[in-house]
This record gives structure tokens, sequence and C-alpha cells, in this order.
């Protein structure tokens, strides 16, 4: 026997799912209005990393205003960022240079690298580690 109560609530989920996606394409054209070409300027994803960091008082700002019926927003909100990126520099070659020195070869003698630095990026091939 069924209640009056009991309905399914699928519709309001996708209705709940659409909402949040709109609200983050509204806040990713926001950040991106506010920070310019900026994030675009960078060429491998630590300088994005960095360049993200320089601007994570107006992240936050555009997280909590933009997203806050969505849980985890800045995480999102970053994410959808960097996949905008990688969008944007699929095809990038200065990506791929900065990428291929930046993290895989070692900053002394260009062979690849096996030694991880403090931060936890590659950067030293064995012989150069000892």
């Amino acid at each position: 026997m069924t209640s009056m109560f009991d309905y399914d609530d699928s519709i309001n989920l996708a209705f709940d799912a659409k909402i949040a996606g709109k609200s983050l394409v509204a806040a990713k054209h926001e950040l991106l209005t506010k920070t310019g070409d900026f994030l675009f300027l960078a060429h491998s994803d630590r300088e994005l990393a960095l360049r993200m960091q320089m601007v994570e008082e107006d992240i936050e700002k555009v997280a909590y205003r933009k997203l806050s019926s969505i849980s985890d927003s800045k995480a999102k909100l970053v994410r959808a960022i960097f996949d905008e990126w990688e969008l944007r520099h699929a095809s990038c070659d200065m990506c791929k240079t900065a990428s291929d020195g930046d993290q895989k070869n070692c900053a002394q003698c260009g062979k690849p690298a096996t030694n991880k630095d403090v931060h936890g990026y590659l950067e030293l091939c064995d012989d150069c580690a000892k």
C-alpha cells in the first residue's frame, strides 16, 4: 500500500543537478572574466597551480557566492577551470615543451628524472642525485 506522501524524487534530483551544472558554468565564467587570460597564460600544470594560488581569494569568493548550495564548491570550481585550461592548451606546443622539461627530465643533465625534490616533483636523475 502506498501513502500519499510517497513520491518519486528522481525528477527533483535531475532538476537539482541541472541547476548545479548551470551554477558551476556561471561561476566559471565569472572567475574567468575576473582573472582574464592570467590563468591561461600558464603552460604547465605547475605554473597553473601557482597562478591559481595567486587568485585563490577570488576563487573562494566566487565559489562562496555562486556555488553556496553545492558541496565542495571550491574544488569543483578549480577542477572546472583546470578542465577548461586543458581544452585550451590541448595542442599548444609551448605546453608540451614546458611539461617535458618541468617534471620529467633531470634539471642538470636532461636525462629522465627518477628522484623527487621536497615538493614531490621529479627533478634529478640517479647520477646527478649522488
